[in-house]
């Protein structure tokens, strides 16, 4: 029964994947984004936990509630989106470059400067398994990098001047590491879709379905055997004291991608945290009511370096990750730290299966910054290339986080777009013919 309902998911996410395929650049589109992360990630490791024999009894809310967040998600991005059918506006020669100079430069050299102070950090600080202190900090404002990556490549895409150049190099050199030598998957996303998102936006070019298909299983096997990459790039680094790219022969040579990713699918954690979190929520009737996203909002906003851990603490509802003591006690399952619950896990810890509403409200988010990303908003086109990953992320590790970080990339976009002075009318006049006047 499990099996017919994952494949009726299956057509579902595969039917959305289609319309969604209709409209220029639907890959870095939500329902496009989903349908990968579903047919890569969700699918198969979910598919090989429900016809294992021993397969807890949260494994039936965990396909149901798979199909419900996705479906939610699917709704949410189609009210968005529904009036806003037109193609997208690509701004080649007419983006206000001259005024984006200025806030896109301050951004990178405040992205710069925080970078520089986590890489001067000690480093039993940055090789902790958990972050705390100052580097939290520091880590918080990081995720701005994307920001500033996305906002320098449309610019350099539209106009290549020393200053434009200038500021990609600097972007690319801050974030290539992170992706690509600290192996950070969702940096990897971020990076992917910020190149094929800026060419789109910037100069309105599409990729053909041969490279996403390319880029798709690239991407597909690097998560599934991660953990064997960074195994694989620590033994480097042990020996000779420098972190490889992962485009090196090195890292690849002594790893079997095929046993890896098949060895990842079957043990599948972070679903089987998921599917205990819903058995024991099930069983006990302890719903978070909303703490989780709460608390992580507090977490990342409220720094105890400040405060102080009381404060801080104080404002918590309860204890972050307090059902997993719960479900070792019951079942005598041990979640693992660097694990997640999942979206499906974490949502239906706050409400059941009504968190699949969680995803609804993502998907509306992400589906308003679209539709103003569309008409050639370069503000807006950042900061929807940037909350896209966020959103997949809140489906891999949990949705407050995407809550959390909302308000930081909001934020910044909207202050960088005021002190450009951009306005939406004058660029889009300047479409119809001719540069705008202070580009």
């Amino acid at each position: 029964m499990l099996n017919l309902i994952l494949i009726l998911i299956a057509i579902f996410v595969s039917a959305v994947v289609w319309k969604a395929a209709q409209v220029p650049g639907w890959y870095i589109t939500l329902p496009a984004t989903m349908g990968g992360l579903f047919f890569g990630w969700v699918l198969p490791q979910v598919g090989s936990l429900i016809n294992e024999s021993n397969a807890p009894d949260g494994a039936t809310g965990l396909v149901v509630m798979v199909g419900l967040c996705f479906v939610a998600s699917a709704v949410g991005w189609s009210a968005a989106t529904k009036a806003g059918k037109g193609d997208l506006v690509a701004q080649r020669g007419a983006l206000p470059i001259r005024s984006m100079v200025v806030p896109v430069g301050l951004l990178t050299a405040f992205v710069l400067a925080v970078s520089l102070g986590i890489d001067w950090q000690p480093e039993e600080v940055k090789n902790a398994s958990r972050w705390t202190g100052t580097i939290t900090v520091l880590a918080f404002f990081a995720q701005l990098r994307i920001l500033a990556l996305t906002l320098s490549l449309i610019m350099v895409l539209t106009r290549r001047t020393i200053v434009t150049l200038g500021l990609a190099a600097i972007n690319i050199a801050i974030t290539f590491p992170v992706a690509f030598v600290l192996l950070r998957r969702s940096e990897m996303i971020d990076v992917t879709l910020a190149l094929a998102g800026s060419l789109l936006f910037a100069r309105g070019r599409s990729l053909s379905i041969p490279v996403i298909a390319v880029v798709a299983v690239v991407l597909t096997v690097v998560v599934l055997s991660i953990g064997e990459l960074r195994h694989s790039s620590n033994v480097i680094y042990e020996a000779t004291g420098q972190r490889p790219y992962i485009f090196s022969p090195d890292v690849f040579k002594n790893i079997d991608f095929e046993s890896a990713a098949t060895d990842n699918v079957a043990k599948a954690t972070d679903f089987r945290n998921a599917m205990y979190i819903i058995q024991y929520v099930e069983q006990t009737g302890e719903y978070a009511w909303g703490a989780n996203t709460w608390n992580d909002f507090v977490f990342q906003w409220v720094p105890a370096q400040f405060v102080g851990s009381e404060i801080k603490n104080s404002l918590m509802a309860g204890k972050r990750g307090g059902a997993y003591a719960g479900i070792e006690h019951l079942y005598g399952f041990e979640y693992k730290t660097g694990t997640t619950s999942t979206g499906f896990g974490s949502a239906f810890e706050d409400f059941g299966y009504f968190g699949a509403m969680y995803f609804y409200v993502i998907a509306m988010i992400v589906g308003k910054i679209y539709r103003r990303a569309r008409s050639g908003d370069p503000w807006m086109q950042a900061l929807f290339l940037a909350m896209i990953t966020n959103a997949l992320t809140a489906v891999t590790h949990g949705h407050p986080l995407f809550f959390a970080s909302f308000p930081l990339f909001f934020g910044a976009s909207v202050l960088l777009r005021w002190m450009s002075g951009y306005s939406t009318s004058v660029n889009r006049n300047s479409l119809g013919g001719g540069r705008c006047a202070n580009c």
